[in-house]
């Protein structure tokens, strides 16, 4: 059974990746250029955020040691250690591979984390993507069936990657190896595992878990997410302490 969706979900990916296109670009303050793809009635960005600065100018906190990113309540972001990371030799070259890992003050900032024009998406918008994928690609299991909405929206990079050529990587960005809930990318959102930096500072999950911010608040410390994994298929909502380092997926206006 696993072989016949391997062959079925090969095919399709041949065929929707010749027919859903990144539909244009957008521009950050810094002058990072990100690819944006339109689903359904939303235009997202198809690449993870990788501004130091908001919309006014003003520069985020950053290379925050640990006790410091635990006790900040101001804007900042970290970036990922690169050491030991399987093609990545940098701090420049994990930028642009995954890009940067804000906490929430950041996404709530009143100076704008997105390029004009945009945002950081709400728990709703969220909602409305995986919503719109289940309706499209007529999925009936969110979490378990091999093109549940999940591995629609992952990158096909994968370390054995079912689907073969450009997407079997060894190097990141990547994904860990999944022979079931691979990425096939259907609609070029190419969500990626950044992995995160937790409230006292630590570093985990890359490679293994994309979470990415919303700018709704649950409470005076926690706010919503959304997390994929390579154990499964799911878009899991998540609710991250504010100190967290996600990453950001700008939506357009």
């Amino acid at each position: 059974m696993i072989k016949y969706h391997s062959i079925l979900l090969i095919f399709l990916f041949c065929l929707i990746s010749h027919i859903v296109k990144s539909q244009g670009t957008v521009r950050d303050v810094d002058g990072n250029t990100y690819r944006t793809v339109v689903i359904g009635d939303q235009e997202w960005m198809a690449e993870n955020l990788r501004t130091s600065r908001y919309n006014d100018g003003t520069s985020l906190f950053t290379n925050l040691a640990r006790h410091a990113w635990s006790i900040t309540t101001e804007g900042a972001y970290s970036v990922y250690p690169h050491q030991g990371v399987e093609g990545i030799n940098s701090e420049r070259e994990m930028i642009n591979a995954y890009g940067k890992l804000y906490n929430w003050y950041a996404v709530k900032d009143e100076r704008g984390l997105c390029p004009d024009g945009w945002r950081v998406p709400t728990d709703g918008d969220w909602d409305e993507l995986v919503n719109y994928l289940i309706i499209k690609f007529d999925i009936t299991n969110e979490w378990e069936e091999i093109d549940a909405v999940g591995n629609v929206l992952k990158s096909c990079w994968q370390e054995e990657s079912p689907l073969g050529g450009d997407c079997d990587r060894i190097n990141h960005p990547r994904w860990f190896f999944s022979d079931i809930h691979y990425g096939i990318d259907k609609v070029d959102f190419s969500g990626l595992p950044a992995g995160g930096r937790y409230s006292e500072g630590t570093y985990n999950y890359i490679g293994k878990a994309g979470l990415w911010w919303s700018s709704t608040e649950r409470s005076a410390d926690f706010a919503w997410g959304r997390l994929l994994g390579y154990y499964h298929g799911g878009v899991y909502r998540y609710s991250g302490n504010k100190k967290i380092g996600f990453s950001v997926r700008c939506i357009k206006n």
